[in-house]
């Protein structure tokens, strides 16, 4: 799904996504407001007379997260109003990731899950707008295959990570795939010898089920 053909999208004026350098600090304001706004599309906003169930789950799980009964110094009448000011002001990196991971994570197997039930074509998928929205702004991160994913290169990202995953993603590779996210997993905590391990134990476990399929000699001791 493509962005609005804005007169400043079309003249390259927001092209800043287009660099191979991206940024991985805290997002600029105005991804956060695009960000909440599309949230806000899909989940809706508060009722006047009764909170939107949904934001409070998302309060709940922020809270534990960073482990505060209170996102922010102000008391708020809705959950919705506290993650908003809480999202639009905080440095906390990794609580953003989370925040943004969880959130689409839940959105994607909802607008899924309602694909499939009604066999509806060519849904709006907030995943899709929100990785054009991240891209656009040089933020350094994409939702794929349900987890949020740091992008250091654009070429390695699309050369290399994409289609590792997407590889990844039938069924008969469910091992290697489980493996594959628990190196990556390693990596983001600079556990390096298991991310080693995870990352070996990935590829054997692929080459054994390629050979398997194409009857290569000696595949079965393997």
């Amino acid at each position: 799904m493509a962005l609005p053909d804005t007169y400043s999208r079309r003249n390259g004026l927001r092209a800043a996504g287009n660099s191979d350098v991206f940024l991985y600090d805290a997002p600029p304001i105005a991804l956060r407001w695009q960000i909440i706004l599309q949230f806000e599309e899909f989940m809706g906003v508060k009722d006047v007379y009764q909170e939107n169930s949904y934001w409070i789950k998302v309060r709940k799980f922020l809270q534990k997260e960073i482990g505060t009964p209170s996102l922010t110094r102000r008391n708020h009448s809705n959950s919705r109003d506290e993650i908003v000011e809480w999202f639009t002001n905080t440095n906390d990196l990794h609580s953003i990731l989370d925040f943004i991971e969880y959130t689409l994570q839940d959105i994607d197997k909802i607008q899924k899950l309602n694909d499939r039930i009604t066999g509806r074509v060519g849904t709006i998928y907030v995943v899709d707008v929100i990785n054009q929205r991240m891209k656009e702004a040089s933020f350094g991160y994409q939702f794929e295959s349900n987890r949020l994913f740091r992008i250091d290169s654009t070429f390695i990202h699309a050369e290399i990570v994409k289609p590792a995953i997407n590889f990844l993603s039938s069924p008969k590779f469910h091992t290697p795939k489980e493996e594959y996210f628990s190196a990556f997993q390693s990596y983001k905590e600079n556990k390096f010898t298991s991310c080693i391990i995870e990352c070996n134990k990935a590829f054997e476990s692929t080459m054994k089920i390629i050979a398997a399929e194409r009857n290569w000699d000696g595949a079965q001791s393997l």
